[in-house]
């Protein structure tokens, strides 16, 4: 039996020694001491559902509630994070034509994720293994990340048929052009085919340094080797953060190409 490390936190472990917080058939929140709650997704294939989408609001509203400091998304089962969306559930609403109910679906996904990035309290995402579609999305709408060194993300939706539908698309643009400072006068267009390069070929990073070079995690994202680590990383980032005084970052605006910028990436398609 090889022994734990010092530096490893089991959820399952958790979820033995303390009273679970919340949970439905899809994702459970956790406390996890020190003011850090946890959010961990148990569908098959840790894929989204309404179940994850509600268990995420309600960790949210605890946390504006001040019932938790910060807040860890992130599981240790299987060899996925998220393997993306429920795209069977796309399917039948596409095949029923219930256009509205899918509209609903998404502007949901997309706000919930939305207030997760630009929450009053740290959240940090704890990507591992298999980071796909709407599961690289909710990864990259966070305070902070601390990623696995394995890790396959990307937006992978267009192997599919889809787009991809959760900010996925502007978070790209936004961390292509984000860092250049307002008022600079530069060409849009080459920042905005790169990443609308890695959505239309559905790159798929191979390890975390790679989803770093492809803009999938930031210059300042963690990366722990050690799997059993990640969310105990994630852990101390967000209590950390919390520490620190904590300020939410202001929405950023950015500069697009327009209709020229259109025609090129059409050509490019």
């Amino acid at each position: 039996m090889v022994p734990k490390s010092e530096g490893w936190l089991i959820l399952n472990d958790v979820k033995a020694r303390t009273e679970v917080v919340n949970k439905n058939g899809s994702a459970s929140l956790l406390d996890l001491g020190d003011g850090v709650a946890c959010l961990q997704f148990h569908s098959k294939m840790n894929s989204l559902d309404a179940d994850i989408g509600k268990m995420y609001i309600d960790a949210l509203d605890r946390l504006d509630a001040d019932e938790f400091d910060a807040l860890v998304v992130g599981n240790q089962d299987g060899p996925a994070f998220c393997a993306g969306a429920n795209v069977f559930v796309v399917l039948m609403m596409s095949m029923q034509k219930q256009w509205d109910k899918l509209d609903e679906m998404l502007v949901g996904l997309q706000s919930t994720l939305m207030r997760a990035k630009y929450n009053k309290k740290p959240v940090v995402t704890a990507p591992r293994g298999l980071t796909l579609g709407g599961g690289a999305e909710v990864a990259m709408h966070s305070t902070a990340t601390v990623a696995q060194g394995e890790l396959y993300m990307g937006l992978v939706e267009v192997g599919v048929g889809l787009i991809p539908g959760a900010g996925g698309c502007k978070e790209m643009l936004v961390r292509y052009l984000g860092d250049i400072p307002e008022g600079t006068e530069y060409d849009p267009n080459p920042f905005v085919q790169a990443a609308f390069k890695n959505i239309g070929l559905a790159s798929v990073a191979t390890s975390a340094e790679e989803a770093r070079s492809m803009r999938y995690l930031r210059p300042q994202d963690k990366v722990t080797i050690d799997p059993d680590a990640v969310v105990a990383d994630a852990k101390k980032m967000a209590r950390g953060l919390a520490d620190a005084g904590f300020v939410p970052p202001h929405q950023r605006k950015v500069k697009l190409p327009g209709a020229s910028g259109r025609s090129a990436i059409e050509l490019f398609l």
